[in-house]
């Protein structure tokens, strides 16, 4: 017996040498399909996530940014009428479909309320001041010296006509908004609450309008969360994930949840949502800066997101014990597949941050690379005690080239303009489109107005030299509006704002080739 097992090895020693590195392989490849199965999961849901919460972020950001835009209106304005609010706003509320409703709140004083309630029924018939009763209820407003009466809405329409004339300090939540408001002279978000215009969940954001005499009244942005969340989203790719918000502003304060966003792919209750995030499953959390209060995101995946098909091991397994002859060559093209599914994670990730940081038509930083390279300048201003200037650029006479020439020649314009702009910059300025026809220059590490008055020059000297758009000649203008860090502000929204205001003014008055910010 022992002599036919002898002969038996030595018959069959290579097949049996081949089905163990058959089956050594086969295992090996079983495990490396696993693992290249959970790494692209993983990294899928991580893309996933931090995409969702930078486009929250963003959406905040838009929404702060609209309120300070509405309030330079009034800021530059004595008088700002119904219609010319409605015109400013038309645009801004078909761009960003989460601002449910932008609204005027004027100060008023005790001795001017029936002149303020006759001006307004004009327009708005049976309009008078109201409150907003302990039980929500809308109730005529009662004596005192200074009100906030809601003047102008827009839109108009059913859902928001009842919130004219309404204060929103007599409702403790949003008072205590409009008080943060005004004691930081910026904006400020409320907690969340059921907004009067759609009775949905949301937030109010107060922006308050000052000048020498005192205060003058608030611009209300009422952003609905999960309008919000949903409209933010939107270009997103479908994934198997779900969002949860908490409000996290008091540090003594138990934290408020915001909203419950589950997964467009597949649809659950906030009930299974809270249960999985209450779990021990993967995560990506990020708190916020939301208007003087903090967010903390959280983003979970779905049920079943991590669940791995076997099926594609099976086949692998049944594949090595039948052909073991083929295991060499059926290694190398799954370690080939492994590697591919590897250059895949990393060229969608590339992609993905070139995409979220970059503008894709003038290859400039987009309005988020430079907020936060903005934000990494004045951190370093604060160590080194030197200064930092932004250059608010808006193109004048873009429009006719839009309207005669078509978007393309638009878009090719916008193109030139940046390489043109970006060539004068120094080496460690960064040149960013903000959005249309708006760009950005960041001036970083100067001393002062001087350092900006030499690039203005270099600016000035090739901005309105001609531009061939395709066979045409085309000539634009800009206005320039120009903040010193810390000089004008000392917080990175308050910088942005008083360079908006400063070009927003260089805007009205086109004589003046830029305008730097003056407070006040």
């Amino acid at each position: 017996m022992l002599l036919g097992i002898r002969a038996f090895l030595s018959k069959y020693s290579f097949v049996l040498l081949t089905v163990v590195v058959g089956l050594i392989t086969t295992i090996w490849l079983a495990y490396a399909q696993h693992r290249a199965t959970d790494f692209q999961r993983t990294e899928q849901f991580k893309i996933a996530a931090i995409d969702r919460i930078s486009v929250i972020r963003q959406a905040i950001q838009n929404t702060i940014t609209v309120s300070h835009s509405v309030a330079a209106l009034f800021q530059a304005s004595d008088n700002v009428n119904r219609s010319e609010f409605a015109a400013f706003t038309a645009h801004i509320l078909k761009e960003y479909p989460y601002i449910e409703v932008l609204e005027w709140a004027p100060r008023v004083e005790s001795s001017e309320r029936k002149l303020y309630e006759k001006f307004a029924q004009e327009s708005v018939p049976g309009f008078s001041f109201r409150d907003i009763s302990s039980n929500s209820q809308l109730i005529p407003a009662g004596e005192r010296e200074t009100y906030y009466p809601i003047l102008y809405i827009e839109p108009i329409a059913d859902y928001t006509a009842r919130i004219f004339g309404v204060d929103f300090m007599t409702q403790p939540v949003r008072r205590k908004a409009m008080e943060n408001a005004i004691v930081s002279n910026k904006t400020s978000a409320t907690s969340r609450l059921t907004l009067l215009s759609s009775e949905q969940p949301g937030v109010l954001f107060f922006s308050p309008v000052a000048k020498a005499k005192g205060m003058e009244g608030f611009v209300v942005s009422a952003v609905p969360l999960h309008t919000l969340v949903a409209e933010a989203i939107t270009p997103l790719n479908k994934e198997g994930v779900n969002i949860i918000a908490y409000d996290v502003t008091g540090a003594n304060e138990k934290p408020e949840q915001l909203f419950i966003h589950a997964s467009r792919l597949k649809k659950a209750s906030d009930e299974e949502v809270m249960r999985i995030f209450n779990s021990n499953a993967m995560r990506v959390e990020t708190t916020i800066d939301v208007a003087e209060r903090k967010w903390k995101i959280t983003v979970v995946p779905s049920e079943g997101f991590f669940i791995i098909n076997y099926q594609d091991m099976k086949v692998i397994i049944l594949t090595g014990f039948l052909f073991t002859a083929m295991l060499a060559y059926y290694m190398v093209t799954r370690i080939q597949e492994n590697f591919r599914i590897r250059d895949i994670v990393t060229l969608r990730t590339s992609e993905l941050e070139q995409i979220a940081r970059y503008d894709h038509l003038t290859e400039l930083a987009n309005r988020r690379l430079f907020l936060e390279l903005l934000e990494q300048a004045l951190a370093r201003s604060e160590r080194a005690k030197n200064k930092v200037g932004i250059l608010y650029i808006d193109l004048n006479d873009f429009k006719p080239v839009n309207d005669k020439l078509g978007h393309a020649a638009g878009d090719a314009l916008l193109k030139a303009f940046g390489e043109r702009i970006n060539k004068e910059l120094r080496n460690h300025d960064t040149m960013a489109r903000l959005g249309g026809d708006e760009f950005a220059i960041l001036a970083d590490n100067i001393q002062g107005a001087a350092d900006c008055e030499v690039l203005l020059a270099r600016l000035l000297a090739v901005i309105h030299n001609p531009y061939i758009i395709m066979g045409n000649e085309v000539k634009v203008g800009a206005s320039i509006g120009i903040a010193i860090y810390p000089d004008n502000a000392k917080t990175l929204d308050d910088f942005i704002a008083a360079a908006d205001s400063a070009m927003y003014e260089a805007k009205q008055d086109k004589t003046k080739p830029y305008v730097f910010y003056k407070a006040g």
